[in-house]
């Protein structure tokens, strides 16, 4: 009997998580960079990930907070994929809506060999706080594995990519009378992604440069984690992203952030 009890092993997570943004509107999600994930999926013939989050306090104002994050994807003849990935991320402040952003994209993948793959990729995104109202955009990208291990990995993709932006001027500067600008823009693509895994660190970091041909608005996106497991029981953990357009097309700031701090715990 006493065996049998010590299969059973009792997990208390305790997740301790602090959030800054350099704007007072709510939190600033990285919807512009579109992952890389350029692991090889090769050993599946389909997977899906759901998401889902409902959060509502009365004794708050009325909050409600609604999140949810799908990944879906079918592996099709010849190591070519179907991947789907939506994510919403909604909070609402009584009758206010504090964030509103997410992002849908529909991308094909062929694998031309283990280091090569090729994507074509369309999509929708938008995010309120930053005044963004819709974002209609298509990609073709090359995506090249120079190392893909299970402690180290390097990769990089280039590609182009048209977007049809919708963004509310009134947001930033209130006396302008026309809310909506309306963006047209063919961009050069440019991003790679590393990573380092050892017993006790976990380190990450990935980067996009989207360009007009003139070069006059450059846009970069950035991620980036560090963590480390002290031990069984304890482990802490930094998440951090960065958007920064030099030439945004409404008067907003320029260079948006945020970072999370994780703290766990666990017992067992």
């Amino acid at each position: 009997m006493l065996k049998k009890v010590q299969k059973y092993r009792l997990f208390i997570v305790l997740i301790f998580v602090t959030f800054f943004s350099n704007i007072s509107k709510g939190q600033i999600l990285l919807l512009d960079q579109l992952d890389l994930n350029l692991d090889s999926l090769k050993s599946f013939k389909k997977y899906s990930s759901i998401q889902f989050s409902l959060e509502s306090d009365r004794y708050k104002n009325n909050v409600l907070n609604f999140d949810y994050l799908v990944d879906l994807g079918l592996k099709l003849k010849k190591e070519n994929w179907i991947l789907i990935q939506s994510r919403i991320d909604r909070t609402k402040l009584s009758q206010v809506t504090a964030i509103n952003s997410g992002q849908h994209t529909l991308r094909y993948r062929k694998y031309q060999n283990d280091q090569m793959n090729y994507d074509v990729i369309v999509g929708n995104q938008w995010d309120v706080a930053r005044g963004l109202k819709d974002r209609y955009f298509s990609q073709n990208c090359i995506n090249y594995d120079f190392l893909n291990a299970d402690s180290n990995s390097l990769a990089i993709n280039a590609g182009i990519g048209y977007e049809y932006e919708q963004w509310n001027t009134q947001l930033w500067d209130k006396t302008k009378s026309d809310q909506n600008v309306v963006k047209k823009t063919i961009r050069g693509i440019l991003g790679f992604k590393a990573s380092r895994q050892t017993n006790h660190w976990n380190l990450s970091f990935q980067s996009s440069f989207q360009a007009i041909p003139s070069l006059k608005s450059i846009r970069n996106m950035s991620s980036s984690t560090i963590s480390y497991q002290f031990n069984d029981h304890f482990g802490i953990g930094l998440i951090s992203d960065g958007l920064y357009d030099s030439n945004p097309p409404i008067a907003s700031q320029k260079f948006f952030y945020n970072y999370q701090l994780n703290l766990k715990l666990l017992f067992k």
